[in-house]
Order: structure tokens, then C-alpha cells, then sequence
């Protein structure tokens, strides 16, 4: 550095009369282009001046990270680890190499005049950056071979597009001049071996970020394309020597897709996006199909023809129908299905409702009667055979038929295979649960050894259960439900049936009783904090407006509508997973 005022003279020699070079640095944040960093002669000695004053330490150190941070384009985390001796011997290595290059256009290969060989790269010490001939894309003919670019080291050999000002084009492999229009500006760049031609303006549209940067895309060509010599100038774009030129862009589009490493997107955000849309395979809603023509002639004194389409329907294909045929197969893997918040606790005590998931509605189906002072709860995971064993007494019998090979009090372990069959025998056995063809809802009775199952009316003299609706059987939703002898009360009274414990005969009974279940909001609603009091939306087949809001738990109460003409503001659905 401290022999810049030498340079300066010898490169004054050489002809060039200019304040700056440039320094060819492979763009960080774009992949495959190269830009020409402009670096100010005096700004060098500047540079130097406050280095040479002892007294300034604080101010040195600052500086030489400006330049690091500039040069390279990173952060100054990044030079956290590096003391002011460590980054200025990095910046004097770039400054140096960078000068020496820029003394050849970037394309001698000055390598074996100093060290007699050629240099697959030359390091530079911080964190991988190396100095490297590289390709320049749709430039190699003319410049005549690799140049060289600063970068970190990598093993890609693709040709790069270079971003410069038409300025530095006339420095660095010059001469250079427009035609074609003014002397100010014009659509073509004359070399001594060919042009630079600006892309059409829709073709500048279609690119990616050039506009970001101010640049107008080029390529360079042997001869001038014939859509300059169309009598409609306004669709070729002028350059001038002040304007910022990215060379190196295919004049024809490519056939293919790209594939964005540098993309940021979440797919847990996307699925959160599109989580209201998602469906379980295979299931579909009824639909008619076309089942050819028939064709009839009449014969009589005149002939009469009549053809007639025909029609079949296609029956629908029900949430229930597709979880209870994946589940028999040997196959499907039966946990994320026992995840699934399809199972529905009706409350023996109370009548209200909630949604669970198919693994708890299986356990309720499976588990005998309890004192009120013994707990219902366990702590078991999701498919465990431990649960199946010691929670789940229904399914061990005494007849030696149904036992497979199990008989109560035994300690023998359960098998995976017999696991297996225990669960696909209690989804089974709660095939007809749900809303019945008559609008009933019917809930298995498990406190029998009979299968049983209890229809409950949507509504009698003493009782309503309109809420019925949202747990209909459809594409969408679906419904095992089971008695369980938990009492299920909701905390605000005078609303519906509820009872203190502990629970006795004869305890007040109003006459409505709710569901609780979890709604997924589309992606445009965000969340349920957005359901005002008033608000009208559908989930299943039921239309229900927004009574309260529970702000702080993201909860909402409603209530269904009894006017379901009214404008719907939301298309709801029920949460699956067990989220």
C-alpha cells in the first residue's frame, strides 16, 4: 500500500489517466454474476494515511472493516473473530492481486509471469476467498479467455454473467462506441469484434432481478439481430456510458425450470397456507357421471326419433369409509390415523360432546366402568401396546374364541400383530357410530358386553342437540362416536345441560347441549381472533354465528344459525391432526 503513489505514476505511464480500477468480485447474492467493484485510487492513500497514525488504532480497525465489509459483502460478525493486523493483510492482498489484474484487463495471465506456473486459485486467507480465472459467459470469444474473479472457492464451472457499467467496458477491453443512435445514448455497443446488444424490452420484464439492480440485461453477438432494423424503435432500449449493462443472458429462453437454492420460503408456512384445503386421499363428494345415449325410433305413418343422455351417479366416497378401508389394509400405518381428531366424547352424564382423536375414542370404547373416584386418564402414547394391555379390558374375554390366547389377569405380552387386530376390531366396531341416515346421532354404548349403540334425537320436547351437523359424515369430516362416563360441563350456566360434582340424580338439565371442537381457519381469515361477535360461517354442514369471543384463548363460542340464507362471511372446517 505504501507504494500507491508509485503505481499511480507507472499506470500514468502505461496511458491511464483515470481515478479508479476495478475489481472483478463474484456476486454474493446472486448466483452466476460477477460485478466490477469500483476502488478510488485516492481513497487508497487515504486508507494508508490513517494507518500511519499510531493514535488512531480504533479508527484504522473501523475502516479496514468498511472496506472488508464493501469489497465483499458480508457482515461485521463476520470479522469478529479477526484482529486489525489479521483483516488488513486480507485487504492488501485483494487490493494487491486486484490491481495486478486489473493491469491486464482481468485476463492476463499474470500467475506465470510471478511464480512461473498457472494457478488453479489463488487464496487470499479470509474465510475461502480465492482470486480465480472464470468464464465469462457469451464474453469468452471476445475478451479472449477466463478472467480473473474474486469469489469463494467452488468447483462450479459455470460461466458468469458480468454486471459493469459501459464505462468500465471501454476501460477493461475497450475500444467500445454507440451506433445506432446519438452520441449520448444508443441501442448497440460496437466492439472491435462484435456487439452488445440490450434485450428486448419484454424480454427485460421476463428476467429476474436485474431491474432490482438498475441493470439492463445483454448479450453479446457477432452481428447486429434484425428486430433493430424493425421500423419500431420503442422496442429496443438505449444504454449510455453511464449505464449499468448485465452481460451474459441467452437471447432465447430457457426450455427448463430453475431451481432457486437461494429461495427462503417455509413449508411449514406453506402448509399452514393451504392447511383449509387439505383433503385425505380418496375421499370425494357424490357426482354424476355421463353413461351414454340411448336412441328411440317410433314407427307409424311418420317416424319419430328421440335420443337421451344418460346419466349414472357416482356414490360419495365419506372421510369414515376411507379411514376404515386404509385401516384394514396390512400396510397403512395405523398411528397417524390413531392422530386423527375424528372421535367424538359424548358425555353419559351431561350430553355435551368433544372432539378427540380416533385413538381416544377407541380407548373409551374398550375400557369397562369405573368408581367416579378412579381416574379415566393414562399416560400413554399414541399405538402403545402397553395401553392396549393394561388400559383396554373389553376386548380380553373369557370364551376361548374371542380371547386370542389372552384371557384377563394374564401378564402375557402383546404382540404387534395382535396389537394390530385389537384396533382394527374396536374401528370396527364403531362403523355405525355417527349421524345416522335419519339425522340421529348414534353413540356406542360400551358399558355393555352387547354391542349397542344409543340414537340421539337432534331434538325432542326436552332436549336440543343442533350442534349435529358439524360432525355429519362427509368428504371432510367424520365422526366414531362413544359413550364415556366423564361428566363434560361447560362453565357458564343457564346455556346447557352441565352439573356440579360430585354428580347425583336429578341435577339441573337445561335443555341445550354444546360440542367442543377446534376449527381451522383459511389463510386469509388467520386465525379465529378475527370472528367477531356476529359473524356468520359454515363448518360441516351446519351454519353457526359467532356469540362471544374468548380473545385470550383464541376461542370462540357459537351458536348454530337457524337462518342458513344468510350471507356466510367464512368456510370452515374442523382441525384433523391432533395439533
Amino acid at each position: 500500500m505504501a507504494h500507491t503513489p508509485s503505481l499511480n505514476r507507472w499506470m500514468t505511464s502505461q496511458g491511464f489517466c483515470g481515478t479508479s480500477i476495478s475489481i472483478l468480485i463474484e456476486d454474493q447474492d446472486r448466483d452466476g454474476v460477477a460485478s466490477a467493484v469500483h476502488i478510488s485510487l485516492s481513497h487508497v492513500s487515504a486508507l494508508l494515511r490513517t494507518i500511519l497514525l499510531p493514535a488512531d488504532e480504533d479508527a484504522s480497525k473501523g475502516l479496514i472493516e468498511n472496506w472488508m465489509q464493501s469489497l465483499l459483502n458480508v457482515e461485521e460478525k463476520d470479522l469478529s473473530n479477526f484482529d486489525s493486523v489479521q483483516m488488513l493483510r486480507f485487504l492488501c492482498t485483494i487490493l494487491s492481486i486486484g490491481i495486478v489484474s486489473f493491469s491486464g484487463s482481468h485476463v492476463c495471465r499474470f500467475d506465470i509471469n510471478l511464480w512461473d506456473q498457472e494457478m488453479e486459485e489463488i487464496p487470499i486467507g479470509f474465510e475461502g476467498y480465492v482470486f480465480k480465472p472464470r468464464k465469462l459467459a457469451c464474453l469468452d470469444d471476445f475478451i479472449g479467455g477466463p478472467a480473473w474473479i474474486l469469489g469463494k472457492a467452488s468447483v462450479s464451472s459455470e460461466a458468469l454473467k458480468i454486471s459493469l457499467t459501459v464505462q468500465d467496458l471501454q476501460e477493461l477491453w475497450g475500444p467500445v462506441s454507440l451506433v445506432r443512435g446519438t452520441a449520448n445514448s444508443a441501442p448497440v455497443i460496437q466492439t472491435e469484434r462484435g456487439f452488445i446488444i440490450p434485450l428486448l424490452r419484454e424480454a427485460q420484464s421476463s428476467l429476474c432481478s436485474a431491474s432490482f439492480y438498475g441493470e439492463t440485461e445483454c448479450h453479446w453477438m457477432e452481428e447486429i439481430p434484425e428486430y433493430l432494423f424493425d421500423e419500431r424503435p420503442n422496442r429496443a432500449i438505449l444504454v449510455s456510458s453511464t449505464s449499468r449493462i448485465l452481460i451474459g443472458t441467452s437471447t432465447d429462453a430457457g426450455a427448463g425450470l430453475v431451481v432457486n437454492e437461494k429461495c427462503k420460503s417455509s413449508i411449514s408456512l406453506i402448509g399452514q397456507q393451504i392447511a383449509s384445503r387439505l383433503q385425505y386421499p380418496g375421499t370425494s363428494k357424490s357426482r354424476y357421471v355421463s353413461d351414454g345415449y340411448d336412441v328411440q325410433l317410433v314407427g307409424g305413418q311418420y317416424v319419430t326419433a328421440g335420443l337421451m343422455k344418460k346419466y349414472k351417479r357416482i356414490p360419495k366416497r365419506t372421510l369414515k369409509a376411507m379411514l376404515i378401508a386404509d385401516s384394514t389394509k396390512p400396510d397403512t400405518r395405523l398411528v397417524p390415523l390413531l392422530n386423527l381428531r375424528v372421535g367424538l366424547e359424548v358425555s353419559a352424564c351431561t350430553g355435551n360432546a368433544q372432539r378427540v382423536t380416533l385413538w381416544d375414542a377407541l380407548r373409551f370404547s374398550q375400557t369397562t366402568t369405573n368408581s367416579p373416584d378412579h381416574t379415566m386418564y393414562c399416560a400413554h402414547n399414541v399405538g402403545d401396546k402397553n395401553c392396549i394391555s393394561s388400559c383396554w379390558n373389553r376386548w380380553q374375554s373369557l370364551d376361548e374364541i374371542d380371547s386370542l390366547n389372552h384371557m384377563p389377569g394374564q401378564n402375557k405380552p402383546l404382540t404387534g400383530l395382535e396389537g394390530r387386530r385389537v384396533i382394527i376390531n374396536s374401528i370396527l366396531a364403531l362403523e355405525h357410530s355417527g349421524v345416522d341416515s335419519e339425522g340421529n346421532l348414534q353413540v356406542s354404548w360400551p358399558f355393555n358386553n352387547s354391542p349397542l349403540n344409543f340414537p340421539v334425537l337432534p331434538s325432542t320436547p326436552k332436549e336440543s342437540h343442533n350442534w349435529f351437523r358439524v360432525v355429519k359424515d362427509t368428504r371432510d369430516t367424520s365422526s366414531f362416536a362413544v359413550f364415556s362416563q366423564r361428566c363434560l360441563e361447560f362453565p357458564e350456566k343457564g346455556i346447557m345441560r352441565s352439573c356440579s360434582a360430585p354428580c347425583k340424580e336429578g341435577h339441573s338439565k337445561p335443555l341445550q347441549t354444546t360440542l367442543l371442537t377446534r376449527i381451522l381457519t383459511t389463510a386469509e381469515q388467520g386465525s379465529v381472533s378475527g370472528l367477531l361477535v356476529g359473524v356468520k360461517f359454515l363448518v360441516g354442514e351446519a351454519h353457526l354465528t359467532v356469540t362471544k369471543a374468548v380473545q385470550d384463548q383464541l376461542a370462540i363460542i357459537a351458536a348454530v344459525s337457524m337462518n342458513p340464507l344468510s350471507p356466510l362471511r367464512y368456510r370452515l372446517r374442523d382441525i384433523l391432526p391432533d395439533a
